[in-house]
């Protein structure tokens, strides 16, 4: 049986970096799901299926998405084979670029950041502002930095 993506075991321990390193830095669930059997993978649905957009990339050099849920695969008007190892620059058009990565470094070196704003582009190179950001770094199992995550509570087109 072939599990979709969202649920596969290396997604979902993508998920619980997500959710964990989340809970580390805003002292808060970002989802409610009860603890039962296999409670991985039913957290690893239920961040997939929330109407807020998540997104993660990795730690590299030029950072790579690792994680894109339902809602952020919508907006940005892409598959997750699509959207899945893209580099995160590209969500954002090329003049905002800048801004963004001096952000996203704000949030590695010093705290995660909140209400956040900023300027996006979808696959069909439309512009859309994204609202009341929060970013946040991941940390894996060891403590180590793993990547960075964001979700945004409003957006409209520009």
């Amino acid at each position: 049986m072939n599990e979709a993506p969202w649920v596969q075991p290396k997604t979902r321990r993508i998920v619980n970096i997500i959710l964990n390193s989340y809970q580390k830095a805003f002292q808060n669930q970002l989802i409610k799901c009860q603890p039962v059997q296999d409670s991985n993978r039913l957290k690893s649905q239920e961040l997939f299926t929330i109407k807020m957009p998540v997104l993660a990339h990795d730690n590299q050099k030029d950072p790579c998405l690792i994680y894109a849920n339902s809602e952020a695969l919508r907006i940005w008007g892409r598959r997750w084979e699509q959207m899945i190892g893209m580099p995160s620059r590209l969500t954002a058009p090329v003049e905002e670029q800048i801004n963004r990565s001096v952000t996203l470094s704000k949030a590695v070196n010093q705290k995660p950041i909140s209400r956040y704003c900023g300027i996006r582009i979808n696959k069909k190179g439309q512009k859309f502002q994204i609202n009341n950001a929060q970013i946040w770094t991941l940390y894996d199992e060891k403590d180590i930095v793993f990547g960075q995550a964001a979700s945004f509570a409003s957006f409209w087109i520009i």
